[in-house]
């Protein structure tokens, strides 16, 4: 709680001294806080920072903590790719979070006192909210897999390419015939459709002895 009000009062107060619309560059400075997870002696507390970045079109995250009792902080993680996630080891002396530094979302250890990240996890897919066992000895991680392995889109993608049509535009015809229900009206109709109400109509003119139909060919036999 000591955290967001911290935070709340470091954005409000240049906002309200300046007393001006907020423009898209005001937008884009503010950083996003998230994902909060407290140490397990509860005097820690590590979370994400999220700053905007335009030449990346993403948002770039941090993994930062802050200290309860003081209310300082510094941030933990830099480089390339994002960092999110921090989850504290049982012993509170390690964090591991998820980092796309070297690619795809990996998982990642960093201890507390100081050091250097190391890799822990080289998953195909990927990886994404960790959880630490209760001995310590490794985490849980949540992976997308593809099952089958053997998928028909990668097959149509690779030697088998899609066989597509692309359609510009589609016929429709509003029909009604001025009474009764008209939840038809608004039915699509096919060409076939069309020429089908054509030779109806054809039939029906020839019963009425139009020229060239049957009731005037054999109408008027004695």
């Amino acid at each position: 709680m000591r955290l967001s009000i911290l935070l709340l009062t470091c954005f409000t107060l240049p906002l309200a001294a300046q007393r001006r619309a907020m423009t898209f560059e005001d937008f884009i400075a503010l950083k996003s806080v998230s994902d909060p997870q407290l140490s397990p002696d509860g005097k820690w507390v590590a979370y994400s920072v999220s700053v905007p970045s335009l030449q990346d079109n993403r948002g770039i995250s941090r993994v930062w903590v802050a200290e309860l009792a003081t209310g300082r902080s510094r941030q933990l993680t830099g480089g390339p790719g994002s960092d999110r996630q921090p989850r504290w080891s049982p012993d509170g002396k390690t964090l591991a979070f998820i980092s796309t530094r070297e690619g795809g979302p990996q998982v990642w250890l960093l201890p507390v006192g100081g050091g250097d990240a190391r890799k822990l996890s080289s998953l195909a897919d990927g990886a994404s909210d960790p959880i630490w066992l209760p001995t310590g000895a490794g985490l849980l991680v949540v992976s997308d897999i593809k099952w089958p392995a053997d998928q028909e889109t990668d097959r149509r993608n690779g030697a088998y390419p899609t066989d597509a049509r692309i359609w510009t535009g589609l016929m429709w015809r509003h029909c009604s015939d001025g009474a009764g229900d008209r939840s038809d009206a608004r039915r699509p109709r096919r060409a076939d459709d069309r020429h089908r109400r054509r030779r109806r109509r054809r039939r029906v003119a020839g019963r009425q002895g139009h020229p060239g139909s049957d009731a005037r060919r054999f109408g008027r036999r004695r």
